[in-house]
């Protein structure tokens, strides 16, 4: 049981630190007025892994590995197409024809 909640403690710190750094929802960098450790993100860390209590091990790091994967590929497309709209925005793409020599 000291396990858990040392990894939620520790856990809690990820999406704080991330807001804190501009790179997730602002609300999770929020610190407690007294005690300065970040409730916000403890709280939604513990609600999820509450959530997740109720489920089977197996089927819940089946799931994790699925949405990693998934995500994973949505954010590789997204950076070829990024990279495919700046070179096409540079005038440096070439098409589905190939290279064109001038």
């Amino acid at each position: 049981v000291a396990c858990f909640f040392c990894i939620k403690a520790g856990y809690s710190r990820i999406p704080y630190a991330a807001a804190k750094g501009g790179d997730f929802f602002p609300v999770f960098a929020k610190l407690h007025g007294k005690h300065q450790y970040p409730w916000v993100s403890l709280l939604a860390i513990g609600l999820l892994s509450a959530v997740f209590c109720y489920f089977n091990l197996a089927d819940v790091i089946n799931a994790a590995v699925a949405v990693r994967i998934v995500v994973q590929f949505i954010c590789q497309i997204l950076a070829v197409r990024a990279a495919t709209a700046e070179e096409v925005e540079h005038g440096h793409a070439h098409g589905a024809g190939g290279h064109h020599h001038h």
